[in-house]
């Protein structure tokens, strides 16, 4: 079973692109942490709202260690921090991100990233349209 965690960014823009459907293909499960969700549905003016319960495979869940929430804080915006807490929580497969210094955090700790390129890559070679 394949678990990931996503920040903002990549969710934000497959939506705009009309592909985040396909995310429910592509993985099992989804985790966004309740920052990331505020992220989406209340946005700064210039993006458009991404409604998370409209799409079933998407769950929220909020990180239980607020220390490692905090250590990420000193580097991270909050979206990110509690992302790659969660992950590491959960033990997911990989966090969903495209910002560097949070690609290279998780990368850091251990966890493997996929940035919004990465799902188009993964999508294409499981043949998912």
């Amino acid at each position: 079973m394949s678990i990931v965690v996503s920040d903002t960014s990549p969710l934000r823009a497959l939506h705009h692109l009309d592909l985040l459907r396909l995310l429910g293909q592509l993985f099992d499960q989804i985790f966004v942490p309740p920052t990331v969700l505020r992220e989406l549905e209340q946005p700064p003016s210039r993006f458009a709202p991404v409604l998370i319960s409209q799409f079933n495979f998407i769950e929220v869940r909020a990180p239980q260690d607020t220390a490692q929430v905090q250590q990420f804080l000193q580097l991270l915006d909050s979206g990110e921090s509690e992302a790659l807490a969660l992950a590491l929580e959960i033990g997911a497969e990989a966090v969903l991100i495209d910002e560097l210094i949070g690609r290279s955090v998780a990368v850091d700790h251990g966890l493997p990233v996929i940035g919004t390129w990465g799902f188009f890559r993964a999508q294409k070679r499981r043949g998912i349209s």
